[in-house]
């Protein structure tokens, strides 16, 4: 559970330090959310 909070706060911190990158590619927000479903398995 730990692994995913920390997930959440890197995405949150890429989202508030490059909202550009979020709206033109969204391959950040999908590996984390690949890597936390192999994490909670």
């Amino acid at each position: 559970m730990r692994a995913l909070q920390f997930l959440d706060r890197i995405d949150d911190w890429l989202a508030e330090r490059y909202p550009e990158a979020r709206r033109r590619e969204g391959f950040i927000r999908r590996a984390l959310d690949e890597f936390a479903t192999e994490a909670a398995q």
